[in-house]
C-alpha cells in the first residue's frame, strides 16, 4: 500500500470514528476527534462543519461560530457552513 493510500485509509477511519461518536451523542469524544483531524488536515471543511455542529449540539455557539468563520475564510462558497453560521447568528439575535 502506498503512503498516500495508507493516509487516506487512516483519515477515513478517523472521520468515521468521529461520525459514530457524534451520532451516539458522545459529543466530547466527537469534538476531540474533529479537532485532531483538523490539526492534521486544517483545510478539511467537512471536519470543520461537523465540529461546529457538535459545538452547536452542546450549546457552545461562540466556539461553533469561530470554527465556521475560519472555514468560510478558507472557502466562502461552502453552503453548509454558511447555513450553520446563519443559524448561530439567528440564535444570537434572539438572546
Amino acid at each position: 500500500m502506498t503512503e498516500a493510500a495508507a493516509n487516506a485509509q487512516t483519515y477515513q477511519a478517523r472521520f468515521e470514528q468521529a461520525i459514530q461518536a457524534s451520532q451516539a451523542d458522545q459529543l466530547d469524544d466527537a469534538i476531540h476527534s474533529w479537532q485532531m483531524l483538523l490539526k492534521t488536515y486544517p483545510n478539511d471543511l467537512a471536519a470543520s462543519n461537523n465540529l461546529a455542529a457538535a459545538y452547536i449540539k452542546q450549546g457552545h455557539f461562540d466556539q461553533a461560530q469561530q470554527v465556521l468563520e475560519a472555514a468560510l475564510n478558507a472557502d466562502p462558497k461552502i453552503a453548509a457552513l454558511r447555513k450553520n453560521l446563519n443559524q448561530i447568528y439567528a440564535y444570537q439575535a434572539q438572546q
